[in-house]
């Protein structure tokens, strides 16, 4: 959560559909002032790599959404929460206005949230939009952090006999399911399975599989970069997972709180790969016709 007491969430009894795995204007409120007074130098040059450079691994975060994600489906985004102006370091509370378009280009190419649709876009903005919301709504994606390495990408399935399911997906079964992992990375990257928190098969190659004789279970994906081989570093790619068994039932308060978040999305098809089409969203309510203007 946020160093700073009012952005922090505290009422976890509520059911909320999603929740942001890092903020970015939580992100810079943890580092040292010689962090905080160099960075707007590296920025001149190289404005997306110091905006990544300031994400930590967000363990508290990780830990309680292993914890809820065992009970109930709770889609994982990331935020930029971007605002057209940075903090002064002596001053958190303080900005200095630095508009424009580049700010918020050099913001959305720090990271993007990946969606898979059930199918490929038609072009026509309502139905398009309607299918990445719902994509969203399930969790059907993951999060790349473009600034620390490009290109990266994702295949995570699981099956059980004639059973398949996707990132955001459920599978419920009795037998044995094996979680098959396929990402694009640089040599010497690592890929981690975790089941609710916990990692439970590793690689140092671009394929993991796994097979799990769990009947109830969470199943998530992190990929390190060489550089950041240890648990402490913030996962270059982290998706949402892949939920096993039956949704476990416990009365919780109804939330009547929107998704709001900004970040860049790029739409991916499961199976035919093509053209990723970029969507940069503002910070609204997301719906179909919300993105209509952008999808064209």
């Amino acid at each position: 959560g946020s160093k700073k007491t009012t952005f922090r969430w505290t009422n976890w009894d509520l059911k909320f559909d999603a929740l942001e795995w890092f903020n970015v204007d939580s992100e810079w409120r943890n580092e040292s002032l010689l962090r905080l007074v160099v960075s707007p130098i590296h920025y001149l040059l190289k404005p997306s790599e110091t905006i990544a450079e300031l994400l930590d691994r967000p363990v508290e975060t990780l830990l309680r959404y292993d914890r809820i994600s065992q009970l109930r489906k709770v889609a994982m985004l990331p935020g930029s929460d971007t605002h057209g102006a940075i903090p002064l370091p002596v001053l958190p509370d303080a900005r200095i206005p630095i508009g424009g378009p580049s700010f918020y280009r050099n913001a959305f190419r720090a990271f993007t949230l990946r969606v898979e649709v059930n199918q490929e876009l038609s072009g026509a903005p309502i139905p398009d939009g309607q299918l990445i919301v719902d994509a969203l709504r399930q969790g059907r994606a993951y999060t790349v952090i473009d600034a620390l390495a490009s290109p990266g990408d994702l295949q995570f399935t699981a099956t059980s006999g004639d059973q398949l399911a996707r990132i955001g997906e459920r599978i419920e079964t009795s037998t044995s399911v094996q979680l098959d992992v396929q990402v694009r990375m640089p040599t010497g990257g690592l890929i981690l399975l975790k089941e609710n928190g916990e990692t439970v098969a590793r690689s140092n190659t671009n394929q993991l599989t796994h097979v799990s004789d769990s009947t109830s279970g969470a199943f998530r994906v992190e990929v390190l970069l060489p550089e950041i081989t240890s648990v402490t570093g913030i996962p270059w790619i982290l998706s949402n997972p892949i939920y096993v068994g039956e949704e476990l039932k416990r009365p919780e308060k109804n939330s009547e709180y929107r998704t709001q978040s900004r970040c860049c999305f790029q739409m991916t098809h499961p199976v035919k790969r093509g053209k990723s089409n970029t969507i940069n969203t503002q910070e609204q309510q997301l719906t179909p016709q919300n993105l209509l203007m952008a999808l064209n």
